[in-house]
């Protein structure tokens, strides 16, 4: 009997587990399912390139105003971009977008459909028929620059050579801002039937300049400083942070539910209008190194002023190839893009100032505008690699 009333709680026992087990599982199963992940948020806060040599470190982006409240000059805005020219941060370039009086610039994804008919026409109508990049049209009187000497000198950058990229660095690791694709669905006509297809589009470095400067123009610090800064100012949905591996490629960072990335970005302001080119920030207005508000005097071409570059052997890198045993010259891709920016280069290397001993050079991405190309006190057995890479003949001066 006992026996029996034993084996009935048991079964009773276990059918009570069964039935707990079934409820917790399933609740698991739809906790699982039905309910939303944990948010989480990855904010990165962006200042300044800290692996600079300079005594003042460069931040990455920076905006001067001229604003012309006084109605004694022109109204100038400009937006500074810095970046390393390797993956080293061995060196610092930058470029400028600057618009001499007024401007709009819009996506025009971002606006409703009466935006062809209506708003573009009344644009195109005060500024001319401005520029498309992309999707975003610019009205207004722009010019581009850049620099390989952290700002010492500016000159004439083509629309088509500007990097989609700025190469940072953030608690002693490089990192890539690259600017940000985005999605949009536009009207697709077939046949007699119309419908909505979702394309892919990147944003540009004008749609960074049209968030920026508002902001810059309407702080309420301006009245009251001449400088002040943008602390805290998002721009995830333009520009996103890659990071970079051992072997230098870039990846998008692991996904979060929502992006930050803040900005801290120096603003110099002047209710006074520019007249002359010392009052931009790179002393060039409208492509002109003697351009005055005040004078008729002629004006000189942006190119008279160009002076040369000259690449040596500090611009380089050293790389060891498995394959040979040995370490050869080069220099990266990141650095050889930006060289296709600048104009012709002058290339000097003297072997005998290395660092390092090397078998050689490797040519790969010595691809860009060369101008002359001399190697001095060259070592027998010495190995050029990829020599049909270089646009010029090398000149080879051996050891005596």
């Amino acid at each position: 009997m006992d026996n029996s009333k034993s084996k009935v709680t048991f079964f009773v026992i276990l059918y009570i587990i069964t039935i707990v087990c079934a409820v917790l599982g399933g609740w698991a199963l739809y906790n699982i399912i039905a309910i939303n992940k944990p948010w989480t948020l990855t904010t990165t806060y962006i200042d300044r390139l800290t692996y600079s040599r300079e005594e003042e470190q460069p931040s990455v982006l920076k905006v001067k105003i001229n604003s012309n409240e006084n109605n004694n000059g022109q109204h100038l805005y400009e937006m500074q971009f810095n970046s390393y020219t390797d993956t080293e941060g061995k060196g610092i370039k930058g470029f400028g977008i600057q618009c001499v009086g007024d401007y709009v610039v819009v996506n025009s994804t971002q606006i409703n459909s009466n935006f062809m008919l209506v708003t573009l026409p009344m644009l195109q109508n005060k500024f001319g028929p401005g520029h498309l990049y992309n999707n975003t049209y610019v009205f207004g009187d722009f010019y581009l620059y850049c620099t390989a000497d952290n700002g010492t000198s500016y000159y004439k950058l083509p629309d088509e050579k500007t990097d989609d990229y700025l190469l940072i660095d953030i608690g002693g690791k490089f990192y890539r801002l690259t600017l940000n694709e985005y999605t949009y669905q536009t009207d697709s006509s077939i046949l007699f039937f119309n419908k909505k297809v979702t394309k892919t589009a990147k944003y540009t470095w004008f749609d960074v300049f049209a968030a920026v400067m508002p902001s810059a123009n309407t702080d309420s610090l301006k009245e009251e400083y001449k400088g002040y800064p943008l602390d805290f100012f998002d721009l995830a949905d333009y520009l996103k942070i890659e990071y970079q591996d051992e072997s230098g490629k870039y990846w998008d960072l692991e996904p979060t539910t929502e992006n930050k990335n803040l900005f801290s970005i120096p603003v110099e302001y002047t209710k006074d209008g520019a007249t002359e080119c010392k009052d931009s920030m790179f002393n060039i207005v409208g492509y002109s190194t003697t351009w005055s508000l005040n004078n008729d005097q002629e004006v000189q071409d942006f190119w008279q002023a160009e002076t040369d570059h000259k690449l040596t052997q500090k611009n380089l890198n050293y790389i060891y190839y498995d394959s040979y045993g040995k370490k050869f010259l080069t220099i990266d891709a990141a650095f050889s893009n930006y060289l296709k920016t600048v104009g012709k280069i002058n290339i000097v290397i003297d072997m005998n100032a290395l660092s390092n001993p090397v078998a050689g050079i490797d040519l790969q991405y010595f691809d860009f505008d060369i101008d002359s190309f001399v190697i001095n006190n060259v070592p027998e057995n010495f190995e050029m690699l990829n020599q049909d890479k270089c646009s010029v003949e090398i000149t080879l001066n051996r050891r005596a």
